[in-house]
């Protein structure tokens, strides 16, 4: 059609099922007011350089070659789906919702769906899913849904580039594995769930979420290459490894992880706290370390704060690192003992009077001493215990 737009005002099927494919050539604008594939098509294919308008709410393919939509695509119906069998879904132009409000997309393949441009950045999605099989790689930055769907990964997620997504007050769910190389940052108010392990294949290059949301990861591993910054609430229902292969693993400055009954470890090549240092739930990690009954395992460099509640180990904070654990006012570790794979130095410092009190294999009496700081200082500093490598 040229620089001419195309409009199918009614459906468009093939003469039998998978037996034709169509191409839409035009620099215009393809619209498809209605369904399309009903009786599915082979394949769908659009060029470069128009818009691609979805009105009916439906197409379908059967075939290998799937859906490639290389202009922009707009939704302009409240719910689109794209089903294509085993074929793949490529969107290799933006998508957006069209004028006059928030459109809802799924793709349903078992092959690979990949968004190679932004989704959602001129006019958001109201939300965006994807079924359980297949693959969806992302390579175009930026996915943006207004809804309280959300998004819905059902497959298996894979991060091409840095990517930020942005879902408002809803949710965002990874009902599938998360690999890299590329960056994840998630902005929502709501819940962020990851049910499978984030990084297991391939390490993430970082990973980011915003203040006032809850993470739910419950797939038991986050490995990134880069910093991860935790920076909601955060719950882990099992056993869960957050690992920083060069960076630093942190919290926000009023978060708090919470892991009921389970063992949580932190290993950072760079350190674990930062700026924003963990604060652990008080009473919440009663967990397992090898050889005991309840811990944490704290490794790399940094300071872990314990919240004004207090710490619940009734087994060992098992520590392979250098830095501090600051007991704020009112904190304690409670029943705790402490394990160490390497010699470690130990002191506590109590910053109202800056005694020092130096307790060489007594670190029993370190955690004692410690509390009784945090527990007299009504309005005062954080009890401090300091430990290095000797």
């Amino acid at each position: 059609a040229g620089v001419g737009t195309v409009i199918f005002h009614e459906e468009v099927n093939s003469a039998t099922v998978g037996e034709y494919g169509l191409t839409v050539s035009a620099a215009g604008q393809t619209t498809f007011q209605k369904a399309v594939g009903t009786t599915a098509l082979e394949y769908l294919a659009t060029s470069g350089g128009g818009t691609t308008r979805i009105n009916g709410g439906a197409v379908t393919t059967s075939g290998t070659a799937g859906q490639v939509f290389n202009d922009a695509v707009e939704i302009g119906v409240q719910n689109a789906t794209l089903v294509a069998g085993t074929g793949p879904v490529t969107f290799n132009g933006t998508v957006n919702s069209a004028t006059g409000g928030a459109r809802a997309l799924t793709v349903n393949t078992s092959g690979a769906t990949t968004f190679a441009a932004a989704v959602g950045t001129t006019r958001p999605l109201e939300s965006l899913a994807t079924n359980a099989l297949g693959s969806t790689r992302i390579s175009g930055g930026t996915i943006t849904t207004s809804g309280s769907a959300g998004q819905v990964y059902g497959d298996a997620v894979v991060l091409l580039t840095d990517t930020t997504l942005n879902a408002s007050a809803g949710a965002v769910t990874f009902a599938a594995s998360v690999d890299g190389p590329g960056s994840l940052t998630v902005n929502t108010t709501g819940v962020t769930t990851f049910t499978a392990a984030v990084g297991g294949g391939t390490p993430l290059a970082a990973i980011t979420t915003n203040p006032g949301g809850t993470s739910h990861v419950n797939g038991g591993l986050v490995r990134t290459m880069g910093t991860q910054s935790w920076l909601d609430n955060v719950v882990m229902p099992i056993d869960t490894l957050f690992h920083s292969v060069n960076g630093v693993i942190g919290g926000g400055p009023a978060n708090t992880f919470s892991a009921p009954g389970r063992a949580v470890t932190f290993t950072a090549g760079a350190g674990v706290g930062g700026a924003n240092p963990l604060q652990i739930a008080a009473g919440s990690v009663v967990a397992t370390v090898t050889g005991e009954t309840g811990g944490i395992a704290l490794t790399g460099v940094g300071d872990l704060v314990i919240g004004a509640g207090g710490l619940l180990a009734n087994g060992a904070i098992a520590l392979d690192a250098s830095g501090a654990i600051r007991v704020p006012t009112g904190g304690t570790i409670a029943n705790g003992s402490v394990s160490t794979t390497k010699p470690i130095r130990w002191s506590v410092t109590d910053t109202t009077d800056n005694a020092v009190d130096p307790t060489p294999g007594s670190l029993r009496h370190v955690l004692t001493r410690a509390n009784a700081i945090g527990n007299a200082n009504a309005a005062g500093p954080d009890a401090v215990i300091t430990f290095s490598s000797l």
